[in-house]
């Protein structure tokens, strides 16, 4: 679960919390990813690792409406 904690015509700002489990391995960072609905395909929403749980993302289409996805990452590999 996520917040939005910023809306712009052209940008959003999320946020997440941790996760309470990190699989016994310290966590690396996070892959985000968006799509724009209906149906559209899921993307990076940035290229790279994002290592806060705050990412604000420019680019956006005002009057579009988009689902995000936030995967933990780790040493062993990538949450489900």
């Amino acid at each position: 679960m996520f917040d939005l904690s910023q809306i712009g015509s052209r940008y959003v700002t999320i946020e997440w919390a941790k996760p309470i489990y990190d699989g016994g391995s310290r966590l690396t960072g996070y892959n985000v990813e968006k799509r724009e609905l209906p149906e559209g395909r899921w993307i990076k929403a940035i290229y790279g690792n994002v290592s806060d749980t705050m990412l604000k993302m420019d680019g956006m289409t005002e009057g579009r409406k988009y689902e995000f996805r936030v995967i933990a990452k780790n040493a062993i590999g990538k949450s489900r």
